[in-house]
């Protein structure tokens, strides 16, 4: 046998035992990375139920299992991700809500209606039927409990939330009026039934905004006075520039009020940092006629320390009829869409907006 025939004891003694060492360092290097890689997986997973199409899911499935601080997370994680769409949270902060719920921990799950009542008021047409019935029936419970384990205010504003979300506010605030037992109904409105439409402790989104500016003014500031209200707590503020030309000045928070026959008015209270000429203007949409109406009211009471109180009562389902017949139009589906302020004439000011509300005329004294 030639030398390019012979086999090389020591090179045909080395592999085998090379390759066990190699085998060895595959495995220990596997099992190392086996955590690390399961981590990954779950991380991925955990993250992947964020998103705006899945987290909804996901989050069912932990309320359904009990999995409350798990369904938290999960609809966190929704409202931090897709921050250039807001479609989804509404839904994510009810969920959320429910999840707080689920914990016992009541004033976070508070916290997270109002915030679905915000988002639901600005971009109305978001929520589904489902979805609003939903809310209807968490927030009714909600606000029950509460009311039973003494925070009253919190009830309060539990059910103005949930009144906004339903979509129904009118009719809403007229069945918990007369499904309430007396003595409940008094302590939650001693002076009488009303919802808080624009729910500005918290707010993410509620400010008022230019509705018509024609006179070329600065929007200088629109959002909350934390601590600017008649009671010192939170507010709306908005302020304006100095005219540039003639025209209209309007600015106004959007609502979602559909036009009920059952009786209902409109208040909210207003100071200036230079009093000036104010109309209250609220704007209405009617989508089969795709036509909107404005009604001006200028009258106020004086409440004292600057503040004034607008106080909008109409039938505004039979001044809207009315004006259809006259016009030739469809009035069905009716919607106040707008509640603001005509400042055409103002200089530039400063406005504090208090306890923009819907209420029942002359239930307190029923």
């Amino acid at each position: 046998m030639s030398g390019a025939e012979q086999a090389d004891p020591g090179l045909s003694g080395r592999y085998p035992l090379g390759g066990l060492r190699l085998a060895a360092l595959w495995l220990v290097l596997t099992l190392a990375l086996l955590p690390a890689m399961k981590f990954l997986m779950a991380t991925e997973h955990e993250v992947s139920s964020y998103h705006t199409f899945t987290f909804e899911s996901h989050a069912r499935e932990a309320l359904a299992q009990a999995q409350y601080d798990h369904a938290v997370r999960i609809a966190t994680g929704a409202l931090r991700t897709g921050l250039e769409r807001s479609d989804h949270w509404g839904l994510a902060h009810l969920l959320r809500a429910k999840a707080h719920a689920g914990a016992g921990r009541l004033p976070d799950a508070l916290a997270d209606l109002r915030a679905t009542a915000q988002c639901w008021t600005s971009e109305y047409y978001y929520p589904s039927p489902e979805q609003r019935r939903e809310a209807e029936d968490f927030g009714t419970k909600l606000s029950t409990q509460l009311l039973e384990s003494g925070h009253v205010e919190g009830a309060r504003q539990a059910v103005s939330a949930t009144g906004v979300s339903s979509g129904r506010p009118v009719e809403y605030l007229h069945e918990q009026w007369q499904s309430l037992a007396p003595e409940q109904g008094k302590t939650l409105w001693p002076d009488g039934p009303f919802l808080t439409l624009a729910l500005f402790e918290g707010a993410r989104r509620v400010a008022f905004q230019p509705w018509v500016e024609e006179r070329g003014r600065e929007l200088v500031e629109a959002g909350v006075d934390p601590a600017g209200s008649r009671s010192g707590g939170p507010c709306g503020v908005f302020e304006i520039g100095e005219p540039a030309q003639d025209g209209r000045s309007w600015y106004a928070l959007p609502l979602y009020i559909p036009i009920s026959a059952k009786p209902f008015a409109l208040r909210l209270a207003l100071k200036e940092d230079r009093p000036s000429e104010v109309a209250v203007l609220v704007g209405h949409w009617f989508e089969l006629a795709r036509k909107s109406v404005v009604t001006f009211d200028t009258e106020s009471t004086d409440l004292g320390g600057g503040w004034r109180l607008y106080d909008v009562r109409r039938d505004f389902h039979a001044e809207r009829a009315a004006q259809a017949a006259q016009e030739d139009y469809d009035p069905a589906g009716g919607l106040i869409t707008h509640i603001g302020f005509d400042v055409s004439e103002s200089p530039a000011n400063r406005y504090w907006v208090d306890g923009v509300e819907i209420y029942i005329p002359d239930a307190a004294a029923s």
